[in-house]
């Protein structure tokens, strides 16, 4: 998780985005945290956030939505191999799933 705790040291978050961008990593996003960014598919973006926002509503899919995306644009930051790796159109693709969802959820995505 180098890339979450990079991201938390570069930002002044709130001590309640910290807590929450932990417990979403710790709890909806175990699952991920040992499988690399460009294994992660389109389709496992969508099946999560379906999941999240049936079982959990829409605020909690969003958030972890949220969470699960700044932690991948650090870590694509921090390693540039993964943004000339041949397999980073399924990144791209999760990125887009993600910025998708967000948006037609009425979400502000930030840049």
């Amino acid at each position: 998780l180098k890339a979450y705790d990079t991201h938390i040291a570069e930002r002044e978050l709130r001590r309640a985005t910290e807590k929450s961008y932990r417990y979403h990593i710790d709890y909806y996003l175990k699952a991920f945290r040992n499988r690399a960014i460009v294994d992660i598919s389109r389709k496992d973006v969508r099946d999560l956030y379906k999941r999240l926002q049936s079982n959990n509503g829409q605020t909690t899919g969003s958030g972890v939505m949220r969470a699960m995306r700044a932690v991948i644009n650090t870590a694509r930051r921090l390693d540039e191999t993964l943004d000339s790796n041949h397999s980073t159109m399924d990144n791209s693709c999760f990125l887009q799933v993600i910025k998708f969802y967000l948006m037609e959820n009425g979400i502000s995505i930030g840049q």
